[in-house]
């Protein structure tokens, strides 16, 4: 066989292969819209990495190229029975490229808060942290997706620190993990697992991540003194039957406080009318930030 007819043949067989990639594997029309919505998710996923490989025909990239071609596309339909689909679609193409970082972090984002699979968004992020775990970007969206979805917040603390350890992170995401470990389990318990927690993180950060981590210590630590006046404020009206808010130098003088009326940072405590202190630099307080956990889980 001369080499000039071997070639055509080696083009006929891989436009062919890739022909049948495209309708089987690639194209939304080859299924109908409501076969989708009935096939479970065993049965959307990606058909792995060594057919894939095989049917490529070594343009592996490129086809993951068209792969997410076809997602935005899907995603300009705003077909809610497509959110399957893209939940294959990311697998195939992160099968074909598993360094392909746009489709892990956009399918991670979209699959949870549009289409409302967040354990797709899961799947998706955990295999490209793995791919990629040099990326901070993805232990966030898993942090994301833990703490206002499934109301983790211990979970959602840990992808924080993995994300903080990262090069080129945000310098708040360090801080952020301390917060969302202290509102893990009961308002008290919380405070001081958060604290216990950035005193294991901070020796780990530098510079900017390092004050920021520092800093939300800080803040924990100031809770139990914001604390000691919550309680010492209600006590007050309950032990004279006024509805009368005392001032927080009138509490400590009487020594129903132990601390003086002050956060950590030397700003002033302030009660307001249902006895809650404030300050300067703690205008929202952990219990109140706390309610924010799992706040997404039924939208």
């Amino acid at each position: 066989m001369s080499s000039s007819v071997f070639r055509y043949l080696l083009f006929a067989v891989a436009l062919v292969a890739s022909l049948g990639l495209r309708i089987f594997i690639v194209d939304p029309a080859y299924r109908t819209q409501r076969r989708l919505q009935q096939e479970s998710p065993r049965a959307l996923r990606s058909p792995g990495p060594v057919i894939l490989g095989l049917t490529s025909l070594e343009h592996r990239l490129a086809l993951a190229d068209i792969v997410w071609l076809d997602i935005v596309q899907a995603l300009g339909q705003k077909d809610q029975t497509l959110w399957r689909h893209l939940d294959r679609q990311a697998e195939i193409a992160t099968d074909l490229d598993p360094r392909y970082f746009t489709i892990y972090h956009s399918l991670g984002v979209v699959l949870a808060v549009w289409g409302k699979l967040v354990d797709a968004s899961d799947r998706i992020l955990k295999k490209g942290e793995a791919a990629l775990p040099e990326r901070w970007e993805l232990p966030v969206l898993l942090g994301y997706n833990a703490y206002f979805i499934h109301g983790d917040a211990g979970a959602a603390s840990e992808y924080m620190r993995r994300a903080a350890m990262q090069p080129g992170a945000p310098r708040f995401i360090g801080a952020l993990a301390g917060r969302m470990r202290s509102h893990k389990g009961s308002v008290e318990e919380g405070i001081e697992e958060g604290i216990v927690f950035l005193d294991a993180l901070i020796p780990t950060l530098s510079g900017p991540a390092k004050v920021d981590a520092e800093e939300r210590r800080t803040l924990l630590v100031s809770e139990r003194i914001l604390r000691q006046y919550d309680n010492a404020c209600m006590s007050f009206r309950l032990l004279n039957g006024s509805t009368r808010i005392p001032l927080p130098k009138e509490l400590y003088l009487m020594r129903w406080t132990e601390d003086p009326p002050f956060d950590l940072f030397g700003s002033a405590i302030d009660l307001d009318m249902q006895c809650i202190a404030h300050t300067e630099m703690m205008t929202v307080r952990e219990f109140e930030a706390k309610q924010r956990v799992g706040k997404d889980s039924k939208n």
